[in-house]
């Protein structure tokens, strides 16, 4: 299914499905999706069961909070392309990324482990709105 949340109505479905939606993970920068009324505190008030996951570069404050996070720029800043490759001195020495997207997948391994955990906290209490905040990789 395809929904264009640009437009009132795919907001609409939106919130339709979040209203009978257990999970909703959303891997938009840092307040995108309340100016379109998605966020969490708007679809929270429509369903106080729902477990929303937001997965963002730079968490949802800070400085850094409205840029995007990719995961070569993870690796970069995170010094992780600093000890990968060749030696310094050696030919083709310098940063390299890793050969795979390693801040993407362990992105999506933790927001697995988050979401279960909140599953768990909602079975145990009844209540969805846990609060976890910043899983860092390399930070």
């Amino acid at each position: 299914m395809t929904v264009d949340i640009g437009q009132p109505e795919g907001q609409a479905l939106v919130r339709e499905l979040a209203a009978e939606s257990d999970i909703l993970v959303e891997n938009f920068k840092s307040g995108g999706l309340a100016r379109k009324g998605l966020d969490y505190a708007t679809l929270e008030a429509i369903n106080p069961r729902l477990i929303y996951c937001s997965i963002t570069g730079f968490g949802q404050t800070g400085p850094m909070a409205s840029m995007a996070g990719y995961d070569y720029l993870i690796q970069a800043q995170a010094g992780l392309m600093s000890i990968t490759g060749a030696a310094d001195g050696e030919p083709g020495a310098g940063p390299q990324r890793v050969g795979m997207a390693v801040s993407d997948l362990t992105t999506g391994m933790n927001a697995t482990i988050a979401i279960l955990g909140a599953l768990h906290h909602r079975h145990q209490t009844g209540r969805a709105n846990i609060s976890i905040w910043r899983c860092w990789m390399f930070r």
